[in-house]
């Protein structure tokens, strides 16, 4: 049986949007400096977008993640459409094997945060970073 200090550990790194922006660069740097022998990295995140792109240019893991198209609004027709677009992100990220095999998540944004909480009961991760 392998040494468990030997395993590397699964971090989830959850970004809504696939657009690179500030927090998407940190993210970068974060995962061009990682040590691959201790972390084994996975981005979740809308596909073919610049942000996938990135990240499977530098031969890291990338799932795709369901785009969540919400905004700050007082419109109540505009809220009820965002609310079914996290709802159905939240569905569909539920499904993830990445999220229940996850020993770490990051979460890039407050939108995405909560996805993993609403994670199965059955598995995922012991730990939640947020911004």
């Amino acid at each position: 049986m392998p040494d468990a200090s030997s395993t590397p550990q699964k971090i989830l790194f959850v970004n809504h949007t696939g657009m690179v922006s500030g927090a998407e660069r940190v993210l970068l740097v974060i995962l061009d400096h990682l040590d691959r022998t201790r972390y084994e990295a996975t981005v979740a995140c809308p596909p073919e977008t610049q942000l996938a792109q990135l990240v499977e240019s530098r031969g890291i893991r990338f799932v795709s993640l369901p785009h969540v198209r919400a905004r700050f609004t007082w419109n109540p027709f505009r809220l009820a459409r965002y609310f079914r677009s996290y709802f159905n992100s939240i569905r569909e990220f539920r499904q993830s094997p990445e999220l229940r095999t996850a020993d770490i998540i990051h979460a890039t944004a407050c939108e995405q945060a909560c996805l993993p909480l609403l994670r199965p009961r059955d598995g995922g991760a012991r730990h939640l970073a947020r911004p």
